[in-house]
């Protein structure tokens, strides 16, 4: 009897933890089974065991078990496939694989795609989780910076030394989390037009925008800020490119001159008008609370942080924890 074989691609936001348990579950399966299974990883260390079309088109089953875009999904086009997200494959393993094996192949033309309906919370968080995995390695990079220099200082002195440096560009690049964080966002909901248009956002709610533009009494609107004008852009690019129609000989223009424009007129009077000063005033209110609490704010804040990371491991509010715990480094100049 021939053996039935399964080729999936397991791929989370950060590319560490779902992407590698999915694809194990999908392995442990395929030999209580007795099913042949070739699983892509597309994690932090890219692509690896890649997909042929060879095997793909021998495959009785293909699933995309992927919380982001994945790369090469050309591949995919007219090929039957299941798509779920990471984490419902590895709740219910067997279930879906089975489901995959019993999908009509005999479709050969453009095929719908089989998903699990995802609400809008689940959306919202999808692309929360996609931008912060993008967010994540500019914080690690900057506080390992600073980090090595501060523990080299407590032995030697660094100033004038190539340790000072590290330890002022470790600062400056943590600088660049908001931009980074809203930059992706916008980009996970449509696409590359979106990318430049969060990052301008992005700058405008992060203290870099305060210190350029010299803004005295100025409060940015910070996480929450980035969060706002990410979906704002995503959203509004998305809106534009399906609304504004052209001929096909001045799609290029459309896409080059007249999105971006309307988008970043439009993304600085929100952020200047709407949600610098509403999330900035927050902000305003949590550092004069924590700031009158003394020490008691403090140990307050610190547990806020740790009941964060530990409330969802690996989920979003855990990653945004850290981050902000990573990003505290930043909140006062460096000092040797």
């Amino acid at each position: 009897m021939t053996r039935q074989k399964v080729v999936a691609i397991t791929a989370c936001p950060t590319g560490i933890a779902h992407t590698f348990m999915a694809a194990n579950k999908i392995a442990a399966w395929g030999e209580e089974n007795n099913v042949i299974v070739k699983v892509e990883t597309q994690g932090s260390d890219g692509v690896k065991n890649k997909l042929s079309r060879q095997d793909i088109a021998s495959a009785d089953a293909v699933i995309l078990a992927i919380d982001v875009p994945i790369q090469d999904a050309e591949r995919f086009d007219n090929v039957p496939h299941l798509k779920i997200r990471t984490q419902e494959l590895i709740k219910n393993t067997d279930r879906y694989l089975r489901q995959a094996l019993a999908m009509d192949k005999t479709v050969t033309a453009a095929c719908e795609e089989q998903e699990e309906a995802r609400s809008a919370w689940q959306t919202f968080i999808g692309h929360i989780m996609a931008a912060i995995s993008y967010m994540l390695p500019v914080v690690v990079l900057g506080g390992l910076l600073m980090a090595v220099a501060k523990i080299t200082g407590q032995f030697i002195p660094i100033a004038g030394t190539p340790f000072e440096v590290l330890d002022k560009l470790g600062f400056m690049v943590i600088k660049f989390m908001y931009p980074v964080f809203a930059m992706y966002l916008a980009f996970s909901i449509a696409g590359k037009p979106a990318l430049i248009p969060g990052l301008i956002g992005g700058i405008m709610s992060d203290e870099v925008y305060k210190r350029f533009f010299d803004l005295d009494g100025f409060m940015p609107s910070g996480f929450f800020g980035a969060i706002a004008i990410g979906f704002f852009v995503g959203h509004l690019v998305q809106w534009l490119n399906n609304t504004i129609n052209v001929r096909a000989q001045l799609t290029t223009i459309k896409t080059m001159l007249i999105v971006p424009l309307c988008t970043g007129i439009t993304l600085v009077i929100v952020m200047q008008y709407l949600i610098n000063p509403f999330f900035g005033a927050i902000n305003q209110a949590m550092v004069e609370f924590f700031t009158s609490a003394g020490d008691t704010g403090r140990g307050f804040y610190a547990m806020m942080i740790a009941a964060g990371t530990a409330f969802d491991l690996g989920g979003p509010i855990n990653k945004a924890a850290g981050s902000v715990a990573l990003g505290l480094t930043a909140s006062a100049k460096p000092s040797i």
